[in-house]
């Protein structure tokens, strides 16, 4: 195994350059898992809010039960 992990990310990715490198040891494992972790609190948090306006969209597009029921719509 090589001793870096070069990965396609940065200023010139794909041109022989690598971006950000990350060691090959344990303490790249750890710096993946780290940034992993942070990532997805990011996401599910990002899911979070979204989930948490559709109350909000619900109560912009009120309907009146009552006119439906009887025909005026």
């Amino acid at each position: 195994m090589p001793e870096n992990i070069a990965f396609a990310f940065g200023p010139n990715p794909g041109k022989g350059e690598p971006g950000m490198i990350v060691p090959d040891t344990l303490d790249g494992a750890i710096l993946l898992s780290v940034i992993d972790f942070t990532l997805s609190i990011v996401m599910i948090s990002g899911i979070g809010v979204i989930l948490a306006l559709f109350p909000l969209l619900n109560r912009l597009g009120k309907v009146d039960e009552e006119a439906i029921r009887q025909g005026h719509h």
